[in-house]
């Protein structure tokens, strides 16, 4: 044979190759790692239960989500679904050209809040539309986080409601000063429910 194996599993070719012996044993010892070239959605859908292995991982070009392959079939271990814009609630507006988001990385929900409007003391509304796999469970509960609003940076209260609540979908900016606010800004983040 043109080739041997060390302890570590590597082959070593000899100077006597023999083509397809040796070109089998490099594909066998390929085909045994645990991740495979990263490429698009459609080339992991067309792949056979012959092409692949249990344990594999494939990341999807595409999506940059990441999958392990199991008995069974394809198993998601990791997505990033990017920021999707929220509808703006009535009379806000996006703050210097950003708008309030959501993004789901793994199974943490991020949500920006960007508004410019008018937040008087108490509860607004700044943007709706948050879906249900986006929102907090009713076991995590309302979930509330430190924001800056403007003028002058003043702290204000971003708050997501969770499934079941009369306002699920909702971000608000809760404004505990008494004086108006124009802007608010943050970034949070939670467990997805």
């Amino acid at each position: 044979m043109g080739h041997t194996q060390n302890a570590d599993g590597s082959l070593v070719i000899n100077p006597t190759p023999q083509t397809v012996e040796d070109l089998q044993a490099i594909a066998d010892l390929a085909a045994g790692k645990s991740a495979m070239p990263p490429g698009t959605r459609a080339e992991r859908l067309l792949l056979t239960s012959a092409q692949v292995r249990a344990g594999w991982l494939f990341v999807e070009t595409d999506t940059g989500d990441m999958y392990k392959r199991s008995a069974s079939g394809w198993d998601l271990v990791w997505s990033d679904s990017d920021w999707i814009p929220l509808t703006r609630a009535t009379g806000m507006t996006a703050l210097d050209g950003v708008s309030s988001a959501y993004r789901i990385m793994g199974s943490v929900v991020w949500i920006r809040v960007a508004a410019t409007g008018t937040f008087p003391a108490g509860l607004r509304n700044v943007a709706n539309g948050l879906p249900v796999e986006a929102r907090p469970s009713p076991s995590t509960g309302i979930v509330r986080a430190a924001a800056a609003g403007g003028p002058g940076g003043a702290a204000v209260v971003a708050t997501v409601y969770p499934a079941g609540h009369p306002e699920a979908g909702n971000v608000a900016i809760a404004n505990l000063t008494g004086t108006d606010r124009t802007w608010a800004a943050g970034v949070f983040s939670y467990p997805q429910g």
